[in-house]
C-alpha cells in the first residue's frame, strides 16, 4: 500500500481507504485527522478524469494546507 511504502522510504505517513470519491474521501479523512498536506496518487489511466473533474483545484481551494498530486506508473516485473 502506499502509506507502507512511504514509511519504508522513511517518510512520516498514515492513512486508510475511504470512499471511492476523492473529494469525500479527502473531507472524511480531514475530520478524522490533523494532516500536513493532502496527497492524492493517481493512476495514470485515470489522470486525464481527475483533472477534468477539477478534484486537485477544488482541493487546493477547499484546504488550508498543501495539496499534491501524483501520477503512479505500474511497473511490470
Amino acid at each position: 500500500d502506499t502509506s507502507g511504502a512511504l514509511r519504508r522510504a522513511g517518510i512520516a505517513s498514515r492513512g486508510h481507504i475511504g470512499s471511492h470519491d476523492p473529494r469525500q474521501a479527502a473531507d472524511d479523512a480531514l475530520r478524522e485527522f490533523p494532516a500536513d498536506e493532502v496527497l492524492f496518487a493517481v493512476h495514470g489511466a485515470g489522470a486525464e478524469n481527475w483533472l477534468e473533474r477539477g478534484v486537485v483545484s477544488l482541493a487546493e481551494q477547499r484546504y488550508a494546507i498543501p495539496v499534491t498530486h501524483v501520477l503512479i506508473e505500474t511497473v511490470s516485473a
